[in-house]
C-alpha cells in the first residue's frame, strides 16, 4: 500500500505536536511495540540533506540544522525535546510526532519542505513508508534563542 498524503502546518519557533492513528486495511488499530520510526524533513524532495531528524529516541529524538545548516543523516544537533513516540499514552497504534521550538525556527526558515515517516519491523527488518507530504512554514516575529 502507498504511503498517504498528508500535509503539515508548523508555526516557526512553535513546538510542534501531531498525532496519527495507525489502522490496516480492516479499520484496526496497529500494534506498533516491535517498530521504530523515522521522519525526515527536506528543503525539497532531491536534496542530500535534511533540515530535521526525528527517531523513536523520544523525548530527544528531534535533531535540527544547528549553525551549520542542512545536515546529513546522524550528524544534526540535537534539539531540547522531540521525536516520535509508538503506541503513545499506551493507544494501540498511535503516533506522536513532536519538534521543539528550535529546531523548528531554524530548521523550517524557508515556507516550505518535504517530509516522510517510516517504520521499521524490528522482528523482520521490513520499512514500510505510512505517510509523506508537505510542510508549510508560517512566519514568526520573535526570534528563538539559535544556542542548540
Amino acid at each position: 500500500m502507498p504511503a498517504a498524503q498528508y500535509d503539515l502546518n508548523v508555526d516557526r519557533g512553535s513546538t510542534f505536536k501531531v498525532t496519527l492513528d495507525l489502522e490496516d486495511t480492516a479499520g484496526g488499530a496497529v500494534d506498533l511495540s516491535n517498530y521504530t520510526a523515522e521522519m525526515q524533513v527536506r528543503r525539497s524532495i532531491k536534496d542530500d540533506k535534511m533540515v530535521c531528524q526525528l527517531t523513536t529516541g523520544w523525548p530527544v529524538g528531534c535533531f535540527g540544522p544547528g549553525v551549520t545548516g542542512e545536515f546529513e543523516k546522524g550528524s544534526g544537533v540535537k534539539g531540547h525535546t522531540g521525536g516520535i513516540v509508538l503506541n503513545y499514552q499506551g493507544v494501540t497504534g498511535k503516533i506522536l510526532i513532536e519538534i521543539d521550538s528550535q529546531t523548528s525556527y531554524w530548521g523550517f526558515e524557508k515556507p516550505r519542505a518535504f517530509y516522510d515517516l517510516k517504520l521499521n519491523n524490528t522482528g523482520d527488518n521490513s520499512v514500510t513508508s505510512i505517510v509523506k507530504g508537505e510542510i508549510r512554514t508560517s512566519p514568526t516575529l520573535i526570534d528563538t534563542d539559535r544556542n542548540l
